[in-house]
């Protein structure tokens, strides 16, 4: 009993040391949700299973990226993705696929019958400093093979910079569009 009591002064000797007086930074998060640009016809819908997303440890965090002339990497302060970089491509890219007459499809892909399997690997998703400007860079290595045999048909890299002029988000959107648009373009030649 004695011990109990002698522990009780000191605990609460101790909770007066562990506060926060500071408060934490406002932080404000941010989607590349977009509306997409819909065809009013649509000639031929190739279907396109697309495989998991893969990225580095690097864009696995959901913090906004800044990589300076230098190398050094680091976040910008006060703002962040809602969800990893990996993620708001997938569903930016969904909603273009599906707006410009690709009709997509997630693993596990069932009874669902597709033409192609697109692959891709995230290989910049952040803000490239210079001297005098930034950029919002966006880029992937991406994999397009048949459903049928899965004998690759093309594969290459696809990116794009998007000057920042005022705020990073808009850069990214624009950089976003960029990417998909030639995804697209890719997707229907075939």
């Amino acid at each position: 009993m004695m011990k109990k009591l002698l522990i009780l002064p000191i605990a609460l000797i101790f909770s007066g040391c562990f506060s926060l007086k500071t408060p934490l930074p406002e932080m404000t998060y941010y989607d590349l949700d977009a509306n997409p640009m819909i065809k009013s016809r649509c000639k031929k819908s190739p279907h396109i299973g697309i495989a998991e997303i893969r990225s580095s440890t690097l864009y696995e965090g959901r913090e906004v990226l800044l990589r300076k002339a230098s190398g050094e990497i680091s976040s910008v302060s006060s703002i962040a993705w809602v969800d990893s970089p990996k993620n708001l491509v997938k569903k930016f890219l969904l909603k273009q696929f599906n707006a410009n007459c690709i009709k997509t499809s997630l693993p596990p892909f069932g009874g669902i019958k597709n033409d192609f399997l697109l692959k891709i690997e995230l290989l910049n998703f952040e803000v490239i400093q210079s001297r005098d400007k930034e950029f919002a860079q966006i880029g992937f290595f991406y994999e397009l093979s048949s459903f049928k045999d899965f004998g690759i048909l093309e594969s290459g890299v696809i990116d794009e910079r998007e000057e920042v002029r005022g705020d990073y988000i808009s850069a990214f959107l624009k950089a976003m569009l960029g990417v998909s648009q030639k995804m697209i373009k890719k997707l229907e030649e075939r």
